[in-house]
């Protein structure tokens, strides 16, 4: 279910469907949910002055991993990293965006052309 826009959740599409705990969980997300979906509404609210830099960059590597794009580039505008690396993760943006089954090409070529780097890379 996605809109004309990339990464965008059809909202109505699930206002349609009548399911309205879903409904209200997604407009109650947090930033990590709304990256890695691609809420760009919600994700404008949340990112505020005072958004601490490392949670915006964990959630630039939510958002490329999970292909959103817009979402992506709405948090390196935001003050992101493309290159930090997860305290859990031993992968930049760029690894997970590439990494194994993902496919994802536009959010690959964009962190490339913005100066984003692999791990194997950075070494």
């Amino acid at each position: 279910m996605r809109t004309k826009g990339a990464g965008r959740l059809a909202v109505t599409s699930l206002k349609a469907s009548r399911k309205p705990r879903l409904w209200a969980a997604l407009r109650t997300c947090g930033i990590c949910a709304a990256a890695a979906l691609g809420l760009l509404d919600r994700l404008g609210e949340l990112l505020g002055v005072g958004t601490n830099p490392e949670l915006v960059s964990q959630e630039l590597w939510h958002a490329c991993a999970a292909g959103r794009r817009r979402a992506a580039e709405r948090l390196l505008g935001a003050g992101a990293d493309p290159n930090r690396e997860p305290d859990y993760a031993h992968a930049t943006a760029l690894d997970v965006a590439t990494g194994l089954g993902t496919q994802r090409e536009n959010v690959v070529e964009w962190l490339q052309s913005i100066g984003s780097r692999a791990t194997e890379d950075a070494e």
